[in-house]
């Protein structure tokens, strides 16, 4: 048998070359198949399609404050698409859609001819699956290889997908210009509105731009967009997908009710979104999660309501606090500024720059950018309302709530008064307000003096924190509480910066960051219950699955007897102190305690205050701490305002209300000599009631008005 083959094709070498030729064209094929395979999805990787989707920000009320993203694209459910913009999509891309296996071959057939009588490649073929193939998974060269491995994707995306499911994955992938990817998000940059809210005419612009998004942007080439529109409007009603009245109406329908809509203007709260993504990129990478990728909904802390009111007072209180920080550098340090940058620089030279208009406003733009902080906690749960971390994060992302620790001044005393209520003593404990000489390591003096260089005799502890006096905080430490139970008081209330343990403590010389000092100031409005600031609530993916909640933290810092004690101090401070501005100037009238603070040479000013409800802090400075904000700018004149206004308006708008601070049972009212703040007795003129811990009420009356037998 094999010899009568091999004569055969001995006899008829033309059946060897034959079979020798399909055999390499066979082979080839083959390996040109495998060759044009290579690269391409699996069915497996086919089957699991995952948009690239932004990751949505939103606050405690559910309003958006921005998005994370590589691509801004939303997944869109096809059954939310009005069918009009499916007919459309299908009429003006590939109206055999329904009928192919993922490519058309009378439509190949054309685009060659076509390509052929023009020598180049001109027409395209493509149905809506290679387009998705296209998009998905190859680049947009323009070639045969590229459009042979399209072809093979899309047959594949076809075995592996119905064609619902392929106009949902398209209509989420496709982009719509203006940085719009997906149907839902062209609908929201085009017309402000979901894409099932759109029309007839609408769904035909959306349609449109899928040729060439740029050129027939309603925006930028309206006139180029409006024949688009109508030429979709037109295929559709050719293919009886529409009526004429239809057309007419759609077509009639002006482009000037499209309005731009900039979805890109960034994330609202800046600072705040920053701390968010910051703590958020590593926590998802170990859960294998995208956060630019995946379509997480982000639900934060936020209350955009009082984030708006924080940033609407800061920004025109530090173009004032600008102006007079300049002046004061002009006035008092000018030279010294130039002598410190150009050493050796003669008199006459720094007068003569002094006149040079172009030069000092470059000084001036280089030294004096006067800043702001403004941070917001829930005391009971430690929950971040708003912040504010500067003037303006386009142009310095430096977070002053977070990051920068800055000396706190008199806004740091509450703790200290804190720690010696802890340790039995009263807000009616005396102390002498006189000169004090301190003796440092170094073998120097320091003498500190009170903010007005005001002297007395002895003062009550409430007296000396409603008036900030220096000389009481100095002497608190002298003869209560060394600086070290100081310290530990301020480590449980929260404040883990490292603090100088010497009597400089009592004027708040060591620097403290203002969410850290606010979450202090919020353990006391917290009957002592100290909670951790967070910033995130939950995170869910786009499926609404919850894939992380926040655990919140806290801890008893404080006794509530003691927390009631200084509350009620600081009450004074904000009702009759240095904080009374509040009240009388901003119209502010809720229950609250609140002190300010003002360093040395005017370089920081805050005001801290809190109601059952809230707690905030206003920090104002300048970055570099050697240049001052100008005489007389105290926390009392340079953070009070901007915070009152804050808080009257968020009394205004409702956002916090009337609540009286909860007095616990082991605080106790007893009425004390008004001469000698001890136990009254019958004979006391002019009496007064005072707090005390039960434990440490006085039991002795007063020893100066008695009868004596």
């Amino acid at each position: 048998m094999t010899g009568r083959i091999t004569s055969k094709v001995g006899r008829h070498p033309w059946l060897l070359l034959a079979l020798a030729s399909a055999f390499f064209i066979v082979s080839s094929g083959a390996l040109f198949l495998l060759w044009l395979s290579r690269g391409l999805p699996s069915l497996e990787t086919l089957e699991r399609y995952t948009p690239t989707l932004s990751s949505r920000v939103y606050d405690i009320h559910d309003n958006l404050i921005g998005e994370f993203y590589q691509e801004r694209r939303s997944h869109v459910d096809l059954e939310k698409v009005p069918p009009e913009l499916v007919q459309a999509l299908i009429a003006t891309e590939d109206r055999r859609f329904r009928e192919h296996w993922g490519i058309d071959l009378n439509r190949i057939v054309g685009a060659i001819w076509v390509d052929l009588t023009h020598l180049s490649y001109k027409q395209g073929a493509s149905t809506i699956t290679q387009q998705l193939a296209r998009n998905l998974y190859l680049n947009q060269d323009k070639n045969v290889v590229r459009k042979l491995r399209e072809i093979l994707t899309a047959i594949q995306i076809e075995r592996a997908y119905s064609k619902d499911e392929i106009l949902e994955m398209y209509l989420t992938q496709t982009y719509f210009g203006h940085g719009a990817y997906g149907v839902q998000r062209a609908a929201l940059r085009y017309f402000d509105k979901d894409i099932e809210d759109c029309d007839l005419a609408e769904c035909a612009l959306l349609v449109g731009l899928l040729k060439a998004p740029g050129n027939y942007s309603p925006f930028f080439e309206p006139e180029a967009g409006l024949r688009r529109r109508n030429l979709v409007l037109q295929l559709m009603a050719g293919q009886d997908l529409i009526t004429p009245d239809q057309l007419k109406q759609a077509s009639a329908s002006p482009l000037t009710e499209v309005s731009y809509v900039n979805n890109d203007a960034g994330l609202k709260a800046p600072y705040f979104s920053e701390r968010v993504r910051n703590e958020l990129e590593p926590l998802l990478h170990r859960m294998d999660l995208d956060l630019y990728r995946d379509g997480l909904n982000i639900h934060t802390t936020l209350d955009l309501r009082l984030q708006e009111l924080a940033e609407k007072a800061l920004e025109p209180w530090l173009a004032r606090q600008d102006t007079l920080a300049r002046a004061a550098f002009l006035k008092t340090e000018w030279a010294d500024h130039l002598r410190r940058e150009t050493p050796g620089i003669s008199d006459s030279r720094i007068a003569a720059l002094r006149q040079d208009k172009a030069y000092v406003q470059e000084v001036l733009n280089s030294t004096i950018n006067v800043q702001a902080a403004f941070v917001a906690l829930d005391p009971h749960s430690g929950a971040i309302r708003a912040m504010v971390g500067g003037r303006d994060f386009s142009k310095s992302e430096y977070n002053r709530a977070t990051q920068a620790r800055r000396q706190p001044g008199s806004a740091f005393k509450p703790i200290l008064y804190i720690a010696a209520l802890e340790q039995g003593y009263a807000p009616s404990t005396r102390l002498l307000n006189q000169d004090v000489v301190v003796e440092e390591s170094d073998g120097t003096q320091w003498t500190p003096q009170n903010y007005d260089d005001s002297r007395g005799g002895l003062t009550t502890l409430r007296e000396g924190l409603r008036m900030s006096y220096n000389l009481v905080a100095v002497r608190l430490l002298m003869d209560l509480v060394p600086p070290r139970r100081v310290a530990e008081t301020a480590s449980r209330m929260g404040i883990s910066a490292p603090l100088e343990l010497n009597y400089t403590l009592a004027l708040g010389s060591s620097g403290i960051s203002p969410l850290e000092l606010t979450s202090a100031y919020a353990c006391m409005a917290n009957q002592g219950i100290w909670c951790r600031p967070f910033d995130v609530e939950s995170v869910t993916d786009s499926k609404g699955k919850l894939v992380y909640r926040n655990r919140p933290l806290s801890k008893d810092a404080l006794s509530p007897g003691v927390a009631y004690l200084i509350t009620d101090m600081l009450k004074t401070t904000i009702d009759h102190g240095t904080g009374g501005p509040a009240r009388w100037r901003y119209g502010f009238t809720l229950p609250a305690g609140g002190k300010t603070g003002t360093t040395n040479a005017y370089t920081d000013a805050w005001f801290v205050g809190y109601t059952p409800q809230l707690a905030a802090a206003v920090w104002v400075g300048n970055d570099d701490p050697r240049y001052a904000l100008g005489k007389g700018q105290s926390g009392g004149a340079a953070a009070l305002p901007p915070w009152a206004m804050v808080m009257a308006a968020a009394q205004e708008q409702g956002l916090i209300t009337a609540e009286n601070f909860q007095r616990p049972e082991s605080v106790v009212d007893v009425y004390v000599c008004s001469e000698t703040m001890e136990r009254a007795g019958a004979l006391c003129p002019s009496p007064v009631s005072e707090l005390f811990l039960r434990d440490f009420e006085p039991r002795e009356n007063c020893h100066l008005h008695k009868l004596d037998y």
